[in-house]
């Protein structure tokens, strides 16, 4: 079992600072422009739609594909009693059309490790539900993850607070917290991560 407690640390002690840019004017062009006028170019949010008739019917074909994979996916996971949160190792889908930025994108919903496309497959959709030792450890270091934001929120912090943390376990979860620390800290944003006995 992994034991902690989080201790918000203030910005001004980190010397972080926040960016606001809501409102500022932003200057558009070339590095180098005169800073004394700002290039009068129309915000993104102020621009046309585009024509109904200009909508590329083949992505909205191959986002409907995505989303039939991903939902069988995930009841596949949910029948196999798989988090999300579980990183498995691979899933295997019929559909030959799909190019990889919609592979990536199945990938990341469904929390595979890889997607490939095996025509000879019966189903729509195979998901390899064997864990690894690996995979067992990522899923772990990914739950230890959500029970520290679920600590921040309880503790009212702000997405910029950082925390210094404090864990109480045994040498195994001390491993496997060394060896995710990088993304622990990243996520979580954890200034510093001590061990207690």
């Amino acid at each position: 079992d992994i034991y902690g407690r989080v201790y918000p640390v203030k910005s001004d002690e980190i010397g972080a600072k926040l960016f606001n840019g809501v409102g500022d004017p932003v200057k558009s062009g070339r590095a180098g422009s005169p800073s004394t006028k700002f290039n009068r170019v129309k915000s993104v949010h102020l621009e046309d739609w585009s024509d109904a008739d200009e909508v590329d019917e083949k992505i909205i074909e191959n986002m409907k594909i995505v989303r039939n994979v991903v939902s069988e996916a995930l009841e596949k996971r949910s029948e196999a009693k798989m988090k999300v949160r579980q990183p498995l190792a691979e899933l295997g889908i019929r559909n030959k059309e799909l190019g990889e930025e919609y592979l990536d994108l199945i990938r990341d919903e469904v929390n595979v490790k890889k997607v490939v496309i095996n025509s000879n497959q019966t189903e729509n959709v195979v998901l390899d539900t064997e864990l690894t030792e690996e995979l067992k450890r990522e899923g772990q270091a990914r739950e230890l993850i959500r029970h520290i934001q679920n600590m921040r929120k309880a503790n009212k912090l702000s997405p910029q607070d950082q925390i210094v943390l404090e864990i109480n376990t045994d040498d195994v979860g001390q491993k496997l917290i060394e060896d995710f620390a990088a993304e622990i800290k990243k996520i979580t944003l954890s200034k510093e991560i001590k061990f207690g006995s």
